[in-house]
């Protein structure tokens, strides 16, 4: 339909795109720029529209509005381990599966996420977007 026909409440398919409908949707929490553009294009690649917080509080707002299908989050956010908190709370009260991408993979890191978050996959930066695909089946499949 033109331009010029369409009703005057007609909402363009194209501003939908970083709003979570129709398409599934996918929140990346990360606070390096270069890391949230990357995951955004492999996650909008996998068919998935995306929103970007580079904060816990930030995360929580947008998920206050929209419930992802799929959160990715490093671990440290503002250098302290929020990623995991924040992990914790989109899956208690939103049941939203989680994925970590983090440099950080010590063992201490790496047992707490296993000990509090069980099952939930770590990826190590820098990770390539078959092995952010593959973690994503692999949880969405346990559903």
């Amino acid at each position: 339909m033109p331009r010029s026909q369409e009703p005057q409440n007609y909402v363009d398919p194209a501003h939908l795109a970083g709003d979570c409908m129709p398409q599934k949707c996918a929140l990346i929490v990360d606070d390096e720029p270069l890391v949230t553009l990357y995951l955004d294009d492999v996650m909008s690649g996998l068919g998935y529209s995306v929103e970007v917080a580079g904060t816990d509080h930030r995360a929580r707002i947008i998920v206050s509005t929209k419930t992802p299908d799929i959160a990715l989050l490093d671990v440290n956010l503002a250098g302290a381990h929020e990623g995991i908190e924040l992990a914790k709370w989109l899956r208690k009260a939103h049941l939203v599966p989680v994925v970590f991408i983090t440099g950080n993979t010590d063992w201490h890191t790496l047992f707490r996420i296993e000990n509090e978050l069980p099952g939930a996959p770590v990826l190590s930066k820098p990770v390539m977007p078959d092995q952010i695909a593959r973690a994503i089946a692999s949880l969405l499949s346990d559903r």
